[in-house]
């Protein structure tokens, strides 16, 4: 019989085209590029070498709290970019529809457990509706961006580009309280980021996602579904967006339009700074985790050093765009 006549027989275990992938945390340092960790510690040392008491207990868990949002939203958006569709370009938009949902319903007087049902299914819907576009064939990238602009163009038609107060009612529990001296921010980040490792490392979808940004072709020839893929990767995204803008409202005590300025960019760079390929098909949850920890120490320490704004932003977008262009450029991939 001719080899092309042959029917395909979809694969049962995915590993067996992904290849052995070594367990645990011996695992994960195996996998990671020698050069890569070597730059991220030694922009890490630089900065603690020229910051007095940056290991100070309330300075890291400043940083820590400071990674916390971005670090969640960064870690879920990661199986986008892992299943081969870049980025999501509606972070911030689904980010500050999330925060002013939730302030818009606890300050109305809703129970907090619902509204925080509520706001994580609406906008975990939101990141559906866009996985379904994607998989339908339509460029991520624009898919994102056009659904960015109707997200945001809805919230402020409502709002009126006001703020949305949650009124006397205070869930500050949800954002700035301490669980034995760790925030409760940070806490959300560690477990987030836990699940969604799990996930990616773990699982019969993370294992999918990853094939499907390596090697599409020969994950549609093994069987399976991209379209599923796809959805998923989005709707997991839309979720930590969600947790993301409730942290924000809940610290904050109201939500407006204004929030979230450069959320879009600092998710992208945790994620490529952590050394997840842009392509897809190589990378992790847990580093785009370490992605958002380093930006937070960079912003830490110009703060440390009494930086204007502007050159906070721009020598934290030089350094973040030199990592990037280092650890993504074509050499260097060609390491691992």
């Amino acid at each position: 019989m001719a080899l092309d006549s042959a029917p395909a027989e979809p694969l049962q275990d995915v590993d067996q085209l992904s290849g052995p992938r070594p367990a645990g945390l011996a695992g994960w340092l195996r996998r990671a590029d020698f050069l890569e960790v070597l730059v991220i510690i030694a922009v890490f040392v630089v900065i603690v070498l020229l910051t007095p008491g940056f290991f100070s207990v309330g300075n890291i868990r400043a940083i820590l709290e400071s990674a916390s949002v971005t670090g969640v939203v960064a870690v879920t958006a990661t199986l986008v970019t892992l299943s081969g569709n870049f980025f999501s370009l509606s972070t911030q938009q689904s980010c500050i529809f999330s925060a002013v949902l939730f302030a818009a319903m606890i300050g109305h007087g809703w129970a907090v457990p619902i509204a925080l049902i509520v706001v994580l299914a609406a906008v975990t819907l939101c990141g559906v509706v866009q996985g379904v576009v994607v998989a339908a064939g339509l460029n991520p990238i624009i898919t994102t961006l056009a659904a960015g602009s109707i997200i945001l163009g809805g919230v402020a038609g409502v709002t009126q580009n006001a703020s949305v107060s949650m009124g006397s009612r205070s869930v500050a529990w949800l954002g700035i309280d301490q669980f034995h001296g760790v925030p409760v921010a940070v806490i959300v980040f560690f477990v987030v980021t836990a699940a969604v490792w799990w996930v990616a490392e773990k699982t019969t979808l993370g294992r999918r996602t990853l094939l499907s940004g390596a090697n599409r072709a020969t994950a549609e020839i093994s069987g399976i579904s991209i379209a599923t893929v796809t959805i998923w990767a989005f709707a997991i995204a839309g979720f930590g967006a969600a947790v993301a803008g409730i942290l924000t409202a809940s610290e904050i005590g109201y939500a407006n339009t204004t929030f979230f300025g450069t959320a879009t960019f600092d998710v992208i760079a945790a994620i490529l700074v952590g050394g997840t390929a842009i392509q897809g098909g190589y990378g992790s949850p847990l580093r785009s985790a370490y992605g958002a920890v380093f930006i937070s120490v960079i912003n830490n320490a110009m703060l440390a050093h009494q930086f204007s704004g502007g050159e906070q932003q721009a020598l934290e977008g030089a350094l973040v765009l030199a990592v990037i262009i280092f650890l993504q450029s074509p050499v260097f991939r060609g390491r691992r």
